[in-house]
């Protein structure tokens, strides 16, 4: 039906679905339709207003008072020209159509998020997607979502499996850097996985040559017990140095986790993780951060050396120094290099080293700690230190001679030679 008035009324009246699009030249005005007017179990799949005049000239609809009582299904919104705002709600579906919207408040979309044309900026707002909703279009630097601020673009899950977050920014230049989360285990309640960037450099990537200059926040709730294949697409622009330098890093507040290599050619960062923080390339030794822990302790008659990894991603092994001034070593403890645990793996291990090696009484050392990569490059860990003292001797009087040792007796002796031939090493929990 063609409407073509300079104002039409429509007041309380009956609606008959799936019969008619609406099309107006001039100027809308709806009354409230009294929930009466609709029949109980009456079922509306959406609301399409299209504003556009004979001559082709662009009308603009402003939808900000709509009402919808059958919250069960909720209605679409689209833009068909530039508008202003999405006002906060939740909807069927979300069509950009045409021109750059923002959202007025928290919108939920329970089915598609249609990316035609146009960006769609969040701002300090949330826009979350329910667990049957996908998204439709070709997105791209000129019809995606812009999540650069304090708002979230957030995906509901109630089980395993893949999506592609179609955001970007639009900082001084609109750039497309889409993330792809993909869970392959977990447990899921009331969840969702959220993702917003940042177009710089990230403030703790301590990279001074080969870095981006982006880096993606992912948080969740309602997910635990889960591993997730991530991967962050950037962009040229983004790139400072030698981009096949590059390596994956998570930072979570304090320490960096190193992820995989980058891949140059698909202009990929990605990792296999099991929580989730910040995101971003950089050089390998500083997002390596391989040490959770590093720590020496006296035990009777030896020392023991023990270190934590955060991840084994790059590492060969492991060169374990002593020294009794905290300014240098002076003697290396390992003949041959102590090998990474599980090389290549993103998970951490746990290691220990018995020193019993010619310690005086009363002394001081100190214990330095190299992590060796694959490429040769060395990185040098401490000094930690420890006093020893070794046990005190004991006067012994009045017992009859022994001609059989204990059985428990040359079996542990037995288990302290072999702890002390080689470091003692176990995957972390």
């Amino acid at each position: 039906m063609a409407i073509t008035q300079p104002s039409v009324d429509y007041g309380a009246g009956t609606v008959a679905a799936y019969k008619h699009d609406l099309w107006v030249n001039g100027v809308l005005i709806g009354d409230d339709l009294a929930k009466a007017e609709l029949a109980n179990g009456t079922t509306i799949n959406a609301f399409r207003f299209y504003g556009e005049s004979s001559t082709g000239n662009v009308a603009t609809i402003n939808l900000d008072n709509i009402r919808w009582w059958n919250q069960a299904v909720p209605p679409s919104i689209s833009s068909y020209s530039t508008v202003a705002s999405f006002p906060a709600g939740t909807y069927s579906v979300l069509n950009m159509n045409s021109g750059n919207a923002v959202l007025a408040g928290n919108v939920t979309v329970n089915e598609l998020l249609t990316l035609t044309s146009g960006r769609l900026t969040l701002g300090a707002n949330n826009l979350t997607l329910g667990t049957a909703a996908s998204v439709s279009g070709t997105p791209s630097a000129s019809n995606m979502v812009v999540a650069e601020g304090a708002g979230e673009m957030r995906k509901q899950f109630s089980a395993t499996g893949s999506f592609t977050f179609p955001v970007g920014d639009n900082t001084s230049t609109a750039e497309y850097s889409p993330v792809t989360l993909d869970f392959t285990s977990g447990s899921f309640s009331s969840a969702y996985a959220a993702v917003r960037l940042t177009d710089a450099k990230h403030a703790s990537n301590t990279s001074t040559t080969d870095y981006v200059t982006r880096y993606w926040t992912v948080t969740s709730s309602g997910i635990s017990g889960f591993s997730c294949a991530a991967s962050f697409i950037y962009v040229d622009a983004d790139i400072a140095g030698t981009e096949t330098n590059l390596y994956a890093g998570k930072y979570n507040g304090s320490t960096w986790t190193l992820l995989n290599a980058v891949d140059a050619g698909n202009n990929k960062l990605s990792g296999t993780v099991t929580g989730f923080s910040d995101f971003t390339g950089g050089e390998q030794a500083p997002l390596a951060a391989p040490l959770a822990d590093f720590n020496a302790a006296a035990f009777g008659d030896h020392i023991l050396v023990t270190w934590e990894t955060v991840s084994e991603i790059g590492n060969l092994g492991f060169n374990l120094w002593r020294g009794v001034s905290p300014t240098a070593p002076d003697v290396q403890l390992n003949a041959s290099l102590i090998p990474s645990q599980g090389p290549g793996s993103s998970q951490g291990f746990s290691y220990a080293w018995p020193d019993s090696a010619n310690l005086v009484n009363n002394t001081t050392y100190y214990y330095w700690l190299e992590d060796v990569d694959i490429a040769g490059v060395v990185t040098r860990h401490g000094p930690v230190s420890v006093t020893f003292n070794a046990p005190t001797a004991v006067s012994l009087s009045g017992f009859a001679p022994v001609t059989t040792l204990p059985v428990a007796w040359p079996l542990a002796a037995a288990g302290l030679t072999a702890l002390a031939a080689a470091a003692v090493a176990w995957r972390r929990r």
